[in-house]
């Protein structure tokens, strides 16, 4: 069976940046399985893994439009230290989860604290990022024939 539209897949992979840095591997931990098609993977990996069957295998250089999207300085925002808890210990570096008034959640990285500044990075840790992979295709299903 090939990996396509209505399929459930589950594949082994390796990410890294081009100067062989992991970013992430299922190689020590379980493979990942998704559903074909409902933005649950870097768009990168999906295409490039369309039509393979089990066992197939691919390396991959990802540009970052197509796996964790273009660098925007324009979120890149600097906020007064008041507006965060005044027992909340910041540092560079550190990852954050943020509510807004409307209910929406959005992570962001403290990029810079400067006197009474914090300045917060709302871009993906790896955006603007190449990216290359190894992707083996361990299973495919058919969702319309799977058991429930």
């Amino acid at each position: 069976m090939r990996v396509g539209p209505n399929k459930r897949v589950t594949i082994d992979y390796t990410l890294s940046l081009p100067n062989g840095e992991l970013i992430d591997s299922s190689l020590e931990k379980e493979p990942f399985t998704f559903v074909f098609g409902k933005g649950e993977i870097i768009p990168g990996i999906e295409k490039a893994i369309e039509g393979l069957q089990e066992g197939d295998t691919r390396d991959l250089t990802i540009p970052p439009e197509d796996a964790y999207g273009e660098f925007l300085p324009e979120a890149v925002k600097v906020f007064n230290r008041d507006l965060f808890p005044p027992n909340m210990e910041l540092s560079v570096g550190l990852r954050l989860s943020l509510r807004t008034f409307e209910g929406e959640t959005l992570l962001c990285t403290v990029k810079e604290i400067k006197d009474e500044k914090i300045t917060l990075d709302f871009n993906h840790p790896l955006a603007g990022k190449t990216i290359k992979a190894h992707v083996t295709v361990k299973k495919v299903c058919d969702l319309e024939n799977e058991q429930n």
